[in-house]
């Protein structure tokens, strides 16, 4: 296609933007400062939406911005310990990232997923140094919440001694996993799997994922819990394809578009990813990386990606509003509030969402291992 020269500085204003604000992140010294930047958010997610024609590229932005200023709080928890008389150990770690900020889909309201790999250095093993990290990880996650990011509600946080481990101790944990598959199991397994290097040393990240994907490549019925741990969420589609709101008291004629959407096309890549050896942990790279073995067709496969750009670009337009009247964002959709054309699209994305669906539980059902 043509690139014209209003779309080129649209996207040189948008860089200019991101890097504003990024910048600003790596050189905060303080957690209020983040706090700062953290509210403006709606600022670089309505500019990347305005600026890029693919909404996964929008996110992306989005959670490029949300990582430099997780990164910048690592860095200013590390330098108050330090400032009260407790070095860092010199133990190499990686502070890790997981679900949607380790494959850079984070909307405007992420709570944490975060964990922590120690080196396997005998050092770890002195009680100065395990409390050290002890204190860290705890500092850390209260830190990140004072900014603006909720403590996870499932506990997944390195500050839970089952997300905080040495790197021998993390894969006798995923063997673990995969040899003795439970409900339990399979929901941790549907946001760890999308873990990466948020700070410190990538190698104990790639060395925990090559484990990952060589024992899953022999193991699949974890696998299989965690298709039906997704099967819990269902698109709302109903009789002759119509679209269906939630009966609860609480969301009484809602959709919720990350539980019933979005979440099943993450849920439903990582589950082929995993199960193919893909590195990818973004869900587009994950698709088409997909396509490429011959795993999924390319009309299959692009109707599972508009659906997903369609539902991410529904949702932050909705957060976005929220936001500008002052409300907290959230996920659920009102069709009765969205224009007819809308709710087309909506009723499409969701059509497309249950094929996927249905043709991953087709192929993973449990009673197939």
């Amino acid at each position: 296609g043509m690139v014209s020269q209003t779309d080129i500085v649209r996207a040189l204003c948008l860089q200019a933007q991101r890097n504003i604000l990024m910048g600003r992140a790596t050189e905060a010294t303080t957690l209020d400062e983040l706090k700062g930047l953290f509210r403006r958010l709606d600022e670089c997610a309505s500019g990347a939406l305005e600026y890029n024609r693919r909404a996964v590229n929008a996110l992306r932005i989005l959670s490029e911005t949300h990582l430099a200023i997780m990164r910048r709080c690592v860095d200013l928890t590390i330098a108050a310990m330090e400032a009260d008389g407790r070095p860092k150990p010199s133990i190499q770690f990686a502070v890790l990232i997981m679900g949607s900020g380790g494959r850079k889909e984070m909307m405007l309201e992420p709570d944490q997923d975060n964990g922590i790999i120690l080196d396997d250095d005998p050092r770890i093993e002195d009680a100065a140094v395990a409390e050290w990290f002890r204190l860290f990880s705890r500092q850390y996650n209260d830190n990140l919440a004072e900014i603006g990011y909720p403590l996870c509600p499932g506990d997944i946080m390195m500050c839970n001694p089952l997300f905080h481990k040495s790197l021998a101790d993390w894969t006798t944990q995923m063997n673990h996993l995969a040899e003795f598959p439970t409900e339990k199991a399979a929901r941790w397994s549907n946001v760890i799997f999308d873990f990466e290097t948020l700070y410190g040393d990538d190698s104990l990240t790639a060395r925990l994922r090559k484990h990952v994907h060589d024992l899953l490549s022999e193991k699949q019925l974890l696998l299989s819990f965690m298709v039906e741990d997704d099967a819990e969420g269902r698109p709302p589609i109903g009789m002759f394809n119509r679209l269906v709101t939630s009966e609860e008291a609480d969301t009484r004629g809602l959709i919720d578009v990350k539980r019933n959407g979005l979440r099943i096309i993450a849920d439903a890549a990582r589950i082929y990813a995993l199960s193919r050896g893909i590195n990818a942990t973004s869900t587009h790279d994950r698709v088409n990386a997909l396509v490429r073995l011959g795993v999924l067709d390319v009309d299959f496969a692009d109707s599972v990606l508009s659906a997903y750009e369609e539902l991410i670009t529904l949702v932050l337009d909705h957060q976005l509003e929220q936001r500008r009247r002052g409300e907290l964002p959230d996920k659920l959709i009102n069709p009765k509030e969205i224009s007819p054309h809308l709710r087309e699209i909506l009723r499409d994305s969701m059509l497309a969402v249950k094929r996927f669906q249905e043709k991953l539980q087709g192929e993973f059902a449990r009673m197939n291992f």
